[in-house]
């Protein structure tokens, strides 16, 4: 699926009526459970009126309990934000506007992380995949299809809050070494500080193309790679890293062209340098010469300056909630 396409989908989901919600999730499962292909993932959930004639097709000769194809909301939406919200509540995190049960649990029917990025499976169809043989034989209702559906969905909400964590973390300087992410402020953010800083910012916008600044990375860098020697393995690479969100394996890139993974060393190595080794490759060097880097010197010390000031904010108003107690005491 079109990651633009389902960015506009995940947001119209969000206004959909309960019932139409519960039904197209219900649909999902039963596209795994159907054997469905990957590609058809989303053709009967999408559209649960054609989907709801198809899966009554689909399962004709089966002992399909009837109530994962009624109109009425069996509550199988409901309990999947539940456990989410419940997962989010445990951890603490507060005030993270683009991590909420809505958004964690409607991804999940994409196969979304929470930057907008198809990363992964979509999970109701892979949930059905696993209980094919229980939900044909009616053994599998979608109260108990629920169970292994909140477990998925548990594991995604973790792994969204660890992703937090980890970009938390990196903007992050740790002044007391104790408490939550949430309780930690920046100090004067030293050279080191401000270097890591730069290259997690970096990494972050190059995968964003919902970013005005992360598409003008994207940008430098394509162009960067068409000069380079092997800009054909190069620029395939770029390609297909932009689709998955992350980057690709040398060995995928050789797969895919039909060559040897070991010939590849001479064209990746000079730009993207060698990790074990410490060094970070001409691209990168190269890239904090350009107007682009200037742009992104400046996002960093924005983004400093408002959690220092977010900081600030906190200790003075832990010192007013210290003196209304004391005040309340005298």
């Amino acid at each position: 699926m079109n990651i633009r396409i389902a960015r506009r989908l995940a947001a119209w989901l969000k206004q959909a009526s309960s019932a139409k919600k519960d039904l197209m999730f219900r649909l999902s499962v039963l596209e795994g459970a159907a054997g469905l292909p990957q590609s058809k993932w989303g053709s009967w959930s999408l559209n649960p009126s054609r989907g709801l004639r198809e899966a009554t097709d689909a399962f004709s000769g089966t002992s399909l309990d009837p109530t994962w194809l009624t109109r009425s909301d069996t509550k199988f939406y409901d309990g999947l934000l539940d456990k989410v919200e419940a997962v989010l509540r445990s951890s603490k995190i507060q005030d993270v506007t683009d991590l909420t049960p809505t958004d964690i649990v409607n991804d999940g029917l994409f196969g979304l992380n929470r930057y907008g990025k198809l990363t992964r499976k979509p999970i109701p169809p892979d949930v059905g995949a696993k209980l094919a043989d229980g939900i044909k034989s009616g053994s599998e209702t979608p109260k108990t299809a629920l169970k292994m559906a909140r477990y998925f969905y548990q594991n995604k909400a973790v792994d969204e809050i660890k992703a937090y964590r980890r970009r938390a973390d990196r903007y992050r300087q740790d002044v007391s070494g104790e408490g939550a992410v949430e309780d930690r402020g920046i100090a004067d953010v030293d050279p080191e500080a401000h270097e890591r800083s730069k290259l997690q910012l970096f990494a972050d916008l190059f995968y964003d193309d919902s970013h005005p600044l992360g598409r003008k990375i994207q940008g430098w860098v394509r162009d960067y790679l068409e000069k380079q020697r092997g800009a054909k393995y190069l620029l395939h690479w770029f390609e297909e890293s932009l689709k998955k969100g992350e980057p690709v394996e040398y060995r995928q890139v050789a797969e895919d062209l039909g060559v040897r993974p070991e010939g590849l060393g001479k064209y990746f190595s000079p730009i993207f340098g060698n990790i074990r080794k410490g060094t970070t490759g001409k691209l990168y060097e190269d890239f904090w010469k350009s107007s682009v880097a200037r742009e992104l010197e400046d996002e960093v010390e924005e983004m400093q300056q408002r959690l220092r000031q977010a900081s600030k904010q906190k200790r003075v108003a832990k010192i007013a909630r210290c003196w209304i107690r004391r005040l309340a005491r005298a």
